[in-house]
């Protein structure tokens, strides 16, 4: 049986780190003089991303970055739709604009380390912005993620809010909405604490010296989640510091995965990926598999019922805070009509999902994953 007292050292744990997080995410926020001779670099890899393309390039030409410091490298990553006509026909129309086709994949790397990795061989940029195809990119992102910049940092990851795919939100689309609020509020948190443990790679920006001065992906290695591969081996190899800031500008807007099936070959993949965390990160992560494992479970047991009841409302109160951090900055606090839901939904995902990091079978696009071999 679970003791009342190893119960109540858990919830105490969790709300602590809560704390930490929340502190953390006021830390480092601080914004610098922009260099007027900067210049940018914008790369996208993609893959079979047709139906996202149309709605991305127009956040992409909107940009108010200067064009005239401004490249633009589209990677097309052995795509099987028209998704490298129609980044041919942006090369035509700008002159800003420079396609890439990727036939093979080479040096052990995942599809998109490698499709990446060309791109940065060509690119001219001082920065280099990463995103992805199902993005909507805001017209000041590359501006204000600059401002994050001084001569010590060399990385700085931005937030993603999911948006509904019609007029609002669904149940189910709300819940991931605020599954990424959290995840990446928490994220901002232990990088403002000087412990950076995750990243996302649709918002990210970086010196172009620090990915060479790293090796690039052929020497950082195969990885299902490129992003959290780099942002690591830079925290151990080099001493850049990383910023991750919550503000409007530096936000992008993705949506969220339309089926289960999608939602758990994501997650799968970030679990399976992110096994190399750093003991911060896996701190934070035992912390919450062992509260939202355990408290359910002593729920059916009278000794320890109240306290398993009372840790639980204690739970929700510091997710609720970690989410106003993020929520409302982005003015976004109308995605809090599911949070019920989501706590609901993140007691059975945060448990389930803890046990995909025993598994390295991924499956992603067109690609599956064993290991560091591609197997289709």
């Amino acid at each position: 049986m679970i003791s009342k007292d190893f119960l109540e050292i858990l919830v105490f744990l969790y709300i602590g780190m809560g704390v930490l997080l929340l502190i953390g995410t006021f830390l480092k926020q601080k914004t610098y003089s922009l260099n007027p001779k900067a210049k940018v670099t914008v790369i996208l890899a993609a893959r079979d991303e047709e139906q996202n393309l149309p709605v991305f390039l127009q956040s992409l030409l909107r940009l108010s970055f200067p064009k005239g410091r401004l490249q633009v490298i589209l990677a097309n990553d052995r795509s099987s739709d028209r998704t490298g006509s129609i980044f041919d026909e942006m090369a035509r129309q700008h002159d800003y604009i420079q396609a890439i086709h990727i036939n093979k994949i080479e040096n052990y790397m995942s599809g998109k380390e490698n499709a990446i990795h060309k791109a940065m061989e060509i690119a001219t940029g001082e920065f280099v912005f990463l995103t992805d195809a199902d993005c909507i990119l805001n017209e000041r992102w590359i501006e204000s993620m600059l401002l994050y910049f001084n001569d010590d940092v060399g990385v700085v990851c931005g937030q993603t809010y999911l948006a509904a795919r019609h007029t609002r939100h669904t149940l189910w689309e709300g819940v991931q909405a605020l599954d990424w609020a959290y995840l990446l509020t928490a994220a901002s948190g232990a990088t403002g604490l000087g412990k950076p443990s995750s990243c996302i790679g649709n918002n990210m920006a970086l010196r172009r010296r620090v990915y060479f001065q790293v090796g690039g992906y052929p020497h950082i290695g195969f990885s299902v989640t490129e992003d959290f591969a780099f942002l690591r081996i830079v925290c151990k190899r080099t001493d850049w510091e990383i910023r991750f800031p919550i503000h409007p500008d530096t936000t992008v807007t993705s949506f969220p995965e339309p089926t289960l099936k999608g939602f758990f070959q994501q997650r799968k993949r970030w679990v399976v990926g992110g096994k190399s965390v750093r003991f911060f990160g896996l701190l934070l992560m035992s912390v919450s598999f062992l509260n939202h494992l355990l408290l359910p479970v002593s729920l059916f047991f009278s000794s320890t019922y109240a306290t398993a009841a009372f840790g639980i409302i204690l739970i929700f109160i510091t997710d609720l805070v970690l989410l106003f951090r993020t929520l409302i900055p982005n003015r976004k606090l109308s995605l809090l009509s599911y949070f019920p839901f989501f706590e609901i939904f993140y007691f059975l995902y945060t448990t389930v999902f803890t046990f995909f990091a025993f598994s390295n079978s991924i499956h992603w696009k067109k690609d599956h994953y064993k290991g560091n071999t591609i197997r289709s």
